[in-house]
């Protein structure tokens, strides 16, 4: 447990989206990563090791505050729950709310993309995506650029490519570094390599 509220804290810390707020699956199929321990907090491990005469080797950087990730283990998550007792369990079930979350906004994407998106031309009607919610828009955008760009997208690109696509006039383009960029024609959207 104690794991995914480090995870969530630092992502959140980072400026993350809702996927990193929902912290570390128990199990990525994508990457074949099962992590069977993640719902349990250390202290509980620890008992279970020393009841079950378990060895077991610890890390000694865990033990330095010097690392974001370490810090906000030894030290912010503890002051939390010193003021109030029972915030690990509410920051846990924190992350799995986001996770829930993260679900939903998926699926929606999904459905979005199989109704709107061509993937024949990488293009869309730019109507249905301006009438989404900004936050759907924005997981719009990010799915669009990594399934077919597959390079940073960042929170300035995203706030940018949505203000312009909102308030951009056909026949203009916005360009990304020297090779990427969003052009409207005719209320569509494309999505090209090199300059229109």
């Amino acid at each position: 447990m104690l794991l995914n509220i480090e995870t969530m804290l630092f992502n959140l810390c980072r400026g993350s989206g809702v996927r990193g707020l929902s912290g570390m699956q128990e199990y990525e199929e994508d990457r074949k990563i099962l992590r069977p321990l993640i719902t349990y907090f250390k202290t509980d491990i620890y008992t279970y090791a020393r009841e079950n005469k378990v060895t077991w080797h610890e890390d000694s950087t865990n033990a330095s505050s010097d690392y974001d990730r370490n810090h906000i283990r030894n030290e912010i998550i503890p002051a939390l729950e010193s003021r109030r007792e029972g915030t690990k369990k509410v920051l846990y079930r924190a992350t799995e709310y986001f996770s829930d979350v993260d679900e939903f906004l998926t699926k929606s994407v999904d459905l979005w993309m199989a109704k709107n998106y061509d993937i024949s031309d990488n293009s869309f009607r730019r109507e249905p995506f301006i009438n989404q919610p900004k936050l759907m828009r924005g997981e719009i955008l990010k799915r669009i650029w990594s399934e077919y760009y597959d390079d940073g997208f960042t929170a300035k690109n995203l706030f940018e490519v949505d203000k312009w696509l909102k308030n951009g006039t056909g026949g203009t383009n916005i360009l990304f570094g020297k090779k990427k960029n969003f052009y409207i024609s005719k209320g569509v959207v494309y999505l090209r390599n090199g300059i229109c």
